[in-house]
């Protein structure tokens, strides 16, 4: 296992790397409930490192619940506080599904390579097309 790699109890591997001047984390295996005090972890570490750019690399991700749907909302709020930059890269199958189906994509960015996560965060927010929605309860 490489030394920047972490495991989990429930066999959840993230690797960190830095690209440019992204950080980028590969997660491999399942990615859920009992996996995110490290992710928590992980990303409370590079926010307090003071990195504003992440890049979360989910093509080894086999399971996503709704924790971690969640994890990313908020870790994508954070970096948006922050005036940072999060982003997806490569969900595939199941993960990609589950992550279409909660409407992540309208929130965060999703990429299809690490490239072009990279290459988007380098465009000015000013020139990105705003997500506004509304929800009406009754």
């Amino acid at each position: 296992m490489n030394p920047e790699m972490t495991a989990t109890a429930t066999a959840m591997q993230i690797e960190r790397s830095v690209l440019q001047d992204a950080v980028v984390f590969r997660i491999e295996g399942r990615f859920e409930f009992g996996t995110r005090h490290d992710y928590k972890r992980l990303i409370g570490q590079i926010v307090q490192e003071g990195h504003r750019r992440l890049v979360l690399d989910l093509e080894g991700v086999t399971f996503v619940d709704s924790s971690a749907l969640g994890l990313l909302l908020l870790t994508d709020q954070n970096f948006k506080l922050k005036k940072g930059h999060f982003s997806l890269v490569k969900p595939t199958g199941y993960v990609r599904q589950v992550i279409e189906l909660a409407n992540l994509p309208r929130v965060i960015p999703v990429y299809d390579s690490i490239d072009e996560a990279i290459a988007g965060h380098a465009e000015p927010i000013a020139l990105r097309t705003p997500i506004s929605s509304s929800v009406t309860i009754q």
